[in-house]
């Protein structure tokens, strides 16, 4: 079978990085080798990643940085995919896209795959969509994780869509679910719990959901509200929750590990996920696999996952007064808090399977080798 190697820069262990300790050991159960070659710069911190790859059985090496723009890298990447045999090179991200293809090239390798992993603003500079228009020219095959991201791509940078193949994110439900045994530090606060698990940025609306949240109080005073996540915005979050007198009912947890997480997530009777723009929300699955209702932005990818009045309610960004509508309703209406949680389980199980996403994901490998499927 073929010999695949992934490149990405890594900063930290997030969606992309999740995806990945997701689907390449799935990907070699099928029989194809795959192989981690991770770029990082001074301020990245790959360790956790690599060490986490490394324990799944992929061989991972790692390619050090001296900052974001960093031409030489090209030099020492195409030397390692000289040194080594590969059949297919799969980049992810802007930095492998542009120098891990660019190395390729140079190598001789033609069979080029770049996954798309999310919605970045500044790739609205006409610099980048320039460099990813160049790249995508070696580029046989661009998976986008929703048909969101690539019509995003399509307007923004103009890359060209019949080279696009829509593979979603997948959940490993059964050891998401695993940790949801442990006990939670949550049991003890007072009901309902309101809860978000998210990066602590300004794209991430969670300064919207605070506003909601204290509107929320007003009606219903004995609700809680948990924060997962961090980021640069913790500090002024912490400090808008004082300003809006909720500081008392808002716990910020900080960065959650696994198997905690699981148990945290299954503590709340609403996820809320306020976001101004996404590439996918691989949460919004985690939420949905212990069968929690969502309120979330009607944006991007979010209706792709999100099916408005089914398995969670939609509701406009940045709009704190239909936030608060939305989570009032679920708030009084424990039932329709059941009957969505039960929707969104069955359509994780149909819709976001770790299977198809692998499946999916070898018949691009299968297109682009020119492998003939053996199904």
């Amino acid at each position: 079978m073929a010999n695949i190697l992934h490149i990405q820069k890594v900063a930290g262990v997030a969606g992309s990085e999740n995806h990945l300790l997701t689907l390449l050991p799935q990907i070699k159960k099928h029989g194809y080798e795959q192989t981690m070659l991770v770029l990082a710069d001074s301020e990245d911190r790959p360790e956790p990643f690599i060490e986490q790859m490394q324990a799944s059985g992929i061989q991972t090496h790692l390619i050090s940085m001296s900052g974001d723009i960093d031409p030489l890298i090209v030099t020492q990447i195409t030397r390692y995919l000289r040194s080594n045999s590969f059949d297919l090179i799969h980049t992810h991200l802007f930095h492998a896209d542009i120098y891990g293809t660019l190395a390729a090239r140079l190598a001789g390798i033609q069979a080029i795959v770049s996954t798309k992993h999310g919605f970045n603003p500044w790739r609205s500079q006409k610099l980048y969509g320039f460099l990813d228009r160049m790249a995508a020219q070696w580029q046989q095959q661009l998976i986008i994780i929703s048909q969101a991201i690539g019509e995003w791509l399509v307007q923004t940078e103009k890359l060209p869509s019949q080279k696009m193949r829509v593979i979603h994110y997948a959940l490993e439900m059964e050891q998401f679910l695993a940790g949801t045994q442990g006990n939670s530090e949550l049991v003890n606060l007072p009901k309902p719990i309101v809860g978000t698990v998210s990066r602590l940025l300004h794209q991430k609306g969670v300064h919207v959901l605070l506003d909601a949240f204290a509107k929320c109080l007003e009606q219903h005073p004995q609700a809680s509200l948990v924060i997962v996540g961090d980021g640069p915005y913790r500090t002024k979050l912490e400090e808008q929750a004082r300003t809006l007198g909720i500081a008392e009912q808002t716990h910020f947890l900080g960065y959650v590990h696994q198997p905690r997480l699981s148990a945290v997530v299954s503590e709340f009777d609403i996820f809320a996920f306020p976001t101004f723009g996404e590439g996918f929300g691989l949460v919004l699955l985690e939420a949905m696999a212990v069968s929690k209702p969502v309120v979330a932005s009607n944006v991007m990818a979010i209706p792709e996952i999100v099916i408005d009045g089914k398995t969670g309610l939609l509701v406009p960004p940045d709009n704190a007064d239909a936030l608060a509508q939305a989570l009032l309703k679920l708030i009084e209406n424990p039932s329709l808090c059941q009957q969505f949680g039960i929707a969104g389980r069955q359509r994780l199980e149909q819709e976001f399977t770790v299977e198809r996403m692998v499946q999916k994901t070898i018949a691009v490998y299968e297109e682009v080798l020119g492998i003939s499927s053996q199904k």
